[in-house]
């Protein structure tokens, strides 16, 4: 790109990448299922067009660039506002023309130091926030990066968190859910539970576990405004998971979805479900 070109010609580029992230919005994003894969998701190339226009367009431009895309953008949800980041990356991009932006962050658990940044006010228009692990497993936060994010005096709008390719640890899931951070999240994935009590009501709305245990959390007293709850298991710990089924059968038909997703790779478990009736709110298997 020159910067030879006039005004009008640097806004009419920047109009027509905005008509494009629009129309992009409409579609769904979720990040591949593959740690390898989610970390070069092509998804979200309009986006990244927008920064970089935005890097290069003349500097008594960028203002009122940002201006007209914060307006243009105000309908598109988070993943479409997204970025990757790391230990590195993360303090430019905040200094970046796009950061205003931004609504979403990708960010890379192979440098925990990132941490260090956290408690930036710069953050506080970040919605949303993925935590992208390793593809082979082994990914384990560390207790200092989850503390540090867990009680995050930066990241005061955040209102989803996943994980992504994360070891399920008993020390994880004691640290966040009855952290500040946890009293303020709508949806929740990937997040370990061991059935630690909760004690105080959670405002989660979406909840995505990756374990057998579900109570106390989805109690109406733990959980009152959850809505929709899905829940994956594979092998040996599918038997625990129906048995909590059974339990919270009553916490679980107040639900508008369940959705369940066991993988038995053997087979052996999966007649067990003939044994138990399952809540009337479960919509997929």
């Amino acid at each position: 790109m020159s910067n030879a070109r006039t005004p009008d010609e640097w806004r009419a580029e920047l109009d027509e990448t905005l008509s494009v992230c629009v129309q992009r919005a409409n579609l769904p994003v979720l990040l591949p299922h593959c740690a390898i894969c989610a970390r070069y998701s092509t998804d979200n190339l309009p986006f990244e067009a927008l920064a970089a226009l935005l890097e290069v367009a003349p500097a008594e431009l960028r203002p009122e660039f940002v201006k007209s895309a914060a307006k243009k953008l105000d309908g598109v949800t988070p993943p479409m506002r997204q970025q990757h980041a790391d230990a590195v990356t993360l303090p430019v991009l905040m200094d970046s023309p796009v950061w205003p932006l931004l609504r979403s962050l990708v960010i890379d658990l192979t440098d925990q130091r990132v941490r260090d940044f956290f408690d930036d006010r710069r953050l506080k228009k970040i919605e949303e926030i993925t935590l992208l692990g390793f593809a082979y497993g082994g990914c384990k936060v560390e207790p200092d990066f989850a503390d540090a994010l867990f009680h995050s005096r930066g990241l005061t709008g955040l209102r989803r968190l996943s994980l992504h390719s994360v070891e399920q640890t008993e020390e994880l899931s004691r640290r966040f859910w009855n952290s500040p951070m946890a009293r303020r999240l709508e949806r929740i994935g990937g997040v370990p539970y061991f059935g630690e009590p909760i004690r105080k009501p959670l405002p989660v709305s979406e909840l995505a576990l990756n374990g057998p245990a579900l109570s106390p959390l989805i109690d109406p007293e733990a959980t009152p405004s959850l809505r929709n709850l899905s829940v994956g298991v594979y092998g040996d710990a599918i038997p625990p998971l129906l048995e909590s089924l059974e339990r919270a059968r009553k916490s679980l038909e107040r639900l508008e979805s369940l959705s369940l997703f066991l993988n038995d790779f053997g087979g052996e478990k999966t007649p067990l479900l003939r044994s138990i009736k399952l809540p009337k709110s479960v919509k997929s298997l």
